[in-house]
């Protein structure tokens, strides 16, 4: 048996269960342990964290990105607006 299930054997002995029944439960959950269905979803799960690392990477990208594409905006805005206000005052100085 392995350290978690003689764990359980010893919890179990403790709180009064009998021997038999106690390592019946040690043994079965010593098979759940060892099955590969739990390997796998390990598996999985390790893929999911990596895929999810991956997601807020590119998510961080993308803020940097609205952030440079914000101020970019801003900057046209701006020009834009200077522009607009040299027009009006040399339409206004030519007798508009």
């Amino acid at each position: 048996m392995a350290h978690a299930a003689i764990e359980l054997y010893e919890a179990l002995k403790e709180a009064g269960t009998s021997d038999e029944k106690a390592r019946m439960a040690a043994e079965a959950i010593e098979e759940i342990r060892d099955d590969d269905r739990f390997h796998r979803l390990d598996d999985r799960m390790e893929r999911l964290e990596n895929r999810i690392a991956k997601v807020e990477n590119e998510v961080s990208d993308l803020k940097a990105e609205v952030k440079i594409t914000k101020w970019m905006v801003a900057f046209v805005l701006a020009a834009n607006m200077a522009i607009f206000w040299l027009l009006i005052k040399m339409a206004l100085a030519h007798g508009g």
